[in-house]
């Protein structure tokens, strides 16, 4: 397995797969597109829209990752108490 992921990341001619490349692109741009999304549909401030946009462009993958767990932590849960996934406190 360390074999297979040191080629992976070696870019060498005869390592490099193109399709596999342009797929890990498109799922970035996908999951770009899909923060960016969810950041200018939240209810944010215009101020704090700037900042998240800022913060997923400009460090990525960071930006990303922290919106993703301050979106979790500002959501609501209370749809699963009513399809049953959470059960009320005893």
């Amino acid at each position: 397995m360390k074999a297979a992921l040191q080629r992976f990341l070696t870019f060498r001619a005869e390592n490099v797969v193109v399709e596999v490349y342009w797929a890990l692109g498109l799922i970035y741009v996908a999951l770009l597109v899909i923060c960016l999304l969810s950041i200018g549909s939240g209810a944010l401030t215009p101020q704090q829209r700037t900042m998240w946009r800022g913060c997923v462009l400009f460090l990525p993958i960071v930006g990303m990752g922290s919106y993703c767990i301050f979106s979790l932590l500002r959501a609501d849960y209370s749809f699963l108490r009513s399809v049953g996934l959470v059960r009320n406190k005893s």
